[in-house]
């Protein structure tokens, strides 16, 4: 399949995942270790409207090197809920719909992570609600990251695999800006800021026909 061909695909695929109701989640966290704790937590829909946005306060110090990559502070949480206070909202957030996200499958394990942390119920996609057309992983969720390495197209010889790319890259490649620390030093993001730009990159590949 060329690269054209290849990208036709992926429009489509961003085509129906846009066409039916769907939850877009991000998080920012404490790092990327198994014990990791969530910073920051947002819901949109498949229109771009805002179901959840919040921080949260961990239990431990925010690591430098995790500052480094979203900027946010130890500070900047002082006084944000812990997450057993988010909870019942994120849980209502994400009712009874599809999950889609930029590497989705680490938002649902540091969310995974929390909720078994708290003894509370894991939120879970319903299964079996849409069929596993045109493709995807899962029918339960999409990862639009892996996506937009298939739609990029640059191979990975050792792992024979798209390789992924950062969501800054794909914001870039279909024409809009993201925030970047590497530029704007002086300001903290948070999950909303992705997941806005998520939706962003899965219109851009939905235009490619």
């Amino acid at each position: 399949m060329s690269h054209h061909e290849n990208r036709l695909a992926i429009g489509a695929r961003a085509r129906a995942v846009l066409a039916r109701p769907f939850r877009l989640i991000d998080s920012e966290t404490t790092g990327l270790e198994d014990n990791s704790e969530l910073l920051s937590f947002a819901v949109i829909d498949q229109t771009g409207a805002v179901l959840l946005s919040s921080r949260i306060r961990p239990q431990n110090p925010i690591p430098e090197d995790a500052t480094a990559i979203h900027g946010i502070r130890d500070e900047d949480v002082a006084d944000a809920p812990r997450f057993i206070d988010v909870y019942p909202a994120i849980f209502k957030a994400l009712d009874a719909r599809r999950w889609v996200g930029y590497n989705v499958n680490y938002d649902m394990e540091r969310l995974r992570f929390e909720c078994a942390r708290a003894r509370v119920l894991m939120p879970r996609p319903p299964r079996g609600r849409w069929p596993n057309d045109l493709g995807f992983d899962s029918p339960e969720w999409v990862d639009v990251m892996g996506m937009f390495a298939e739609f990029y197209g640059e191979r990975h010889d050792y792992f024979q695999s798209y390789t992924w790319k950062k969501l800054t890259t794909a914001a870039r490649y279909i024409g809009e800006r993201h925030f970047d620390l590497e530029t704007d030093t002086t300001l903290a993001h948070d999950a909303l800021a992705d997941a806005v730009m998520t939706l962003k990159v899965l219109k851009g590949m939905a235009r490619y026909e």
